[in-house]
């Protein structure tokens, strides 16, 4: 069976390439130097992001001889901590995702391992867009309290995803929401989009502190 798919694949592989070349022929070349000029431009973008990653962990009081060290280690997780790193800068789409991707390596070099907050971040940065992050050094930078004691952020008119990115911070941990703000609603009341009040966690901190950080070096 294995060989049989084996067979197939390399088929489907050869068909492909044997229509590449037709088309490539056919336009005088074109897609081999478009294809040729991806890779390039691509291969350099790559560098990049790899070398702002380096340098952003060095700038974090790490040693080269201590980076040096961890990236030759032989330890399984460290290899598979290391491959996740360059994987997740990879699919990061904004700078700030990389600035804290090198804080996370850091502290996995200097402390041996992530604490709970680290590695939630880690697990999920991914997942948080540029917005996000901005939106939550907003809301936990203008916070105001309530007569209940919980936290409250008026969010600008215009600008409604306000309530969904709280809602993803919400369902990250990274703020909580109130039991007693669960269900504000009578039955059949249309549920307003507006935000709602809100409690810190430890997460809270943690990553207002990178966020400020990052900010006040790139205002």
């Amino acid at each position: 069976m294995k060989n049989l798919i084996k067979k197939t694949s390399e088929d489907i592989k050869a068909d492909t390439n044997a229509v590449f070349n037709a088309i490539d022929l056919a336009s005088g070349g074109f897609l081999s130097s478009t294809k040729e000029s991806i890779a390039n431009v691509y291969r350099g973008y790559l560098e990049s992001k790899f070398n702002n990653l380096i340098v952003d962990v060095i700038a974090n009081n790490v040693s080269q001889d201590e980076l040096l060290s961890f990236i030759n280690s032989s330890s399984e997780k460290d290899r598979e901590f290391l491959c996740n790193i360059i994987l997740k800068n990879i699919h990061a789409d904004n700078r700030l995702t990389t600035f804290i991707l090198a804080k996370l390596w850091a502290s996995r070099i200097v402390n041996g391992k992530l604490n709970y907050y680290e590695s939630s971040l880690s697990t999920n940065i991914n997942s948080l867009t540029l917005e996000d992050f901005e939106v939550f050094y907003e809301i936990w930078s203008h916070k105001t309290t309530n007569e209940k004691g919980y936290y409250y952020f008026q969010a600008p008119t215009e600008k409604e995803f306000y309530v969904d990115i709280q809602n993803k911070l919400f369902g990250m941990g990274i703020i909580e929401k109130p039991n007693a703000f669960s269900s504000n609603f009578a039955n059949g009341e249309k549920q307003e989009r507006k935000m709602c009040a809100f409690g810190g966690t430890g997460f809270s901190e943690y990553l207002f502190e990178l966020l400020k950080e990052y900010f006040k070096e790139n205002p």
